[in-house]
């Protein structure tokens, strides 16, 4: 029996899933990274080589996670809770190693004003040239990536504003983290939306968006 079918067995016993559970480790993912495929004859749950360092319970619970996501239903487990749990503390023991020296000057800048100097520094990179995720936090890496739409912010101070913003949020992620609550992570809990209105320019996300706008139509002239 693989780590698949010992998941469905212990998250859903009365089920009879005619599909082949298959198990990959791939170097392709960033650390503790994993997602899930399906098809009519198949479910393949794909996980980054990390994981193969850690216990079978908290791999079992990734996998009961993603179970529960393909098949639309909540299900508590003690192995999802070792897995949201090992999630959340793996920021702590993050190697600290990449920091994009721009990137690094605004953290500190926000840090100063926002958060009284007191947010340790995570790793800070640029990402792809991302239209929707503007920048995101990696939990487990202890990381800010930021989309490369926002490059030359260094010399222009509108766009450098507007990139500000999204580094402030992902920070607020750093801060907050994710709650577990009923099978569901909670990644913009009441406290975080809170903290997120303090900012002090109450336009920024239809800047934002106007901004996304101008990108895209340049974006599709050049590729005309």
């Amino acid at each position: 029996m693989n780590l698949a079918q010992q998941a469905l067995e212990n998250l859903f016993p009365e089920r009879n899933e005619e599909r082949s559970l298959l198990v990959e480790y791939s170097g392709k993912f960033s650390a503790y990274n994993a997602n899930v495929k399906y098809g009519p004859t198949f479910l393949k749950f794909s996980l980054s080589k990390e994981w193969k360092e850690i216990s079978v319970e908290i791999q079992s619970g990734i996998i009961e996670h993603l179970l529960c996501k393909v098949y639309g239903i909540k299900k508590p487990s003690t192995n999802q809770d070792l897995y949201h749990s090992f999630m959340k503390h793996m920021a702590k023991v993050a190697r600290i190693s990449e920091k994009d020296p721009y990137l690094q000057e605004r953290f500190q800048i926000i840090n100063e004003q926002y958060f009284n100097g007191l947010m340790s520094e995570p790793n800070l990179r640029w990402g792809k040239q991302a239209y929707r995720k503007l920048g995101h936090y990696e939990y487990t890496s202890d990381s800010i990536v930021i989309s490369s739409i926002f490059a030359k912010a260094s010399t222009d101070e509108k766009t450098q504003n507007l990139l500000d913003f999204v580094m402030y949020h992902e920070m607020l992620h750093k801060k907050h983290q994710y709650d577990h609550k009923k099978e569901r992570a909670i990644h913009h809990s009441k406290a975080f939306r809170e903290e997120e209105k303090l900012w002090p320019d109450k336009q920024i996300e239809k800047k934002l968006s106007w901004f996304l706008s101008k990108k895209k139509i340049k974006k599709a002239l050049l590729e005309w």
